[in-house]
């Protein structure tokens, strides 16, 4: 298998999809979460049906090797479009740090990784933030659904917004160098 194509895609009626798009031989495959792989033909290069589900692929026109845009479209799915975003290779540490909130008396460490973020926890862990926009992120961790860092007018991060489906706004405020922490 030679796996040419993984879109990290924001939340499409609020889950979170991952899609996989691969070529072997020739064959091309659309695999969607833990979903058995489906077979496509191509149409041209940024076309591919599958007939047996009535599952049309169409990516725009892709930028540095990854589409901008991919449209699903089958009966059973009306039409989907996925926006995607590319999370630079060479992102700054702008969002690296600790961030504590108030009202939950938590801390989370914030890391870069090459895939998006990483907010760490003494006793929850690790939680994997995938990129959806700029300073927007989702995971797949029930009580972090979504985050957007919030900025201020020199438009250096000051913040994280969390929301999941009951608790919304959950502020943590990033802390400065040499601030004492808690939790």
């Amino acid at each position: 298998d030679r796996h040419f194509h993984s879109l990290p895609t924001g939340p499409i009626y609020g889950v979170l999809l991952s899609i996989q798009f691969s070529r072997s031989n020739e064959a091309y495959r659309i695999k969607i979460d833990d979903q058995e792989p489906i077979p496509l033909a191509p149409i041209d290069q940024n076309h591919y049906h599958n007939e047996e589900t009535a599952l049309n692929v169409a990516f725009s026109t892709q930028h540095i090797g990854w589409p901008r845009r991919l449209k699903l479209t089958s009966s059973s799915l009306n039409t989907t479009v996925i926006e995607t975003f590319d999370w630079p290779q060479d992102r700054n540490s702008e969002y690296d740090g600790t961030y504590y909130s108030k009202e939950l008396k938590a801390e989370y460490r914030i890391s870069t990784t090459k895939a998006g973020l990483t907010a760490t926890h003494h006793r929850h862990g690790s939680i994997n933030l995938t990129p959806t926009s700029k300073d927007r992120f989702i995971s797949k961790t029930w009580f972090w659904k979504q985050s957007e860092f919030k900025r201020d007018r020199d438009d250096e991060i000051m913040g994280l917004e969390i929301n999941q489906s009951r608790n919304r706004g959950i502020l943590f405020t990033k802390r400065r160098s040499g601030s004492p922490t808690r939790d």
